[in-house]
């Protein structure tokens, strides 16, 4: 396989011989970009921030545990809360693999981090 390398004002060019047969790729340069309409640097969505996956299920698990919370002491005078070692276990058994894990664990990372972050961070006696 023979390769050759040149360039052009639009990038770089790539012709690779495969027996008979050539091909070539081009790249774009960044400067040629926004002529070519490929990428436009000012382009947003509105003014919506993007969240992640992650982020969203943090924001739902802490919404549960705050809609649980207030229930269960509203109708009962219960307060919700985990030992801090039994959340730390549940929040390193949502983070591992798949393969290393000893049983299917269902809840997501985000979603349990959600959930236990008030156990976590504050310590009940």
């Amino acid at each position: 396989m023979q390769q050759e390398f040149a360039t052009s004002s639009m990038g770089l060019r790539v012709a690779v011989r495969c027996g008979m047969y050539k091909y070539q790729l081009r790249t774009v340069s960044p400067e040629n970009r926004e002529i070519l309409g490929i990428y436009d640097g000012n382009h947003h969505h509105g003014e919506t921030p993007m969240l992640t996956t992650f982020t969203l299920l943090v924001v739902t698990g802490g919404i549960l545990r705050l809609a649980l919370g207030w229930g269960l002491h509203r109708r009962y005078q219960l307060d919700l809360s985990v030992p801090q070692a039994l959340a730390g276990v549940l929040v390193m058994l949502a983070g591992l693999p798949d393969i290393l894990k000893l049983f299917s664990f269902p809840l997501p990372l985000g979603f349990t981090l959600g959930l236990l972050f008030p156990d976590l961070l504050f310590r009940r006696d």
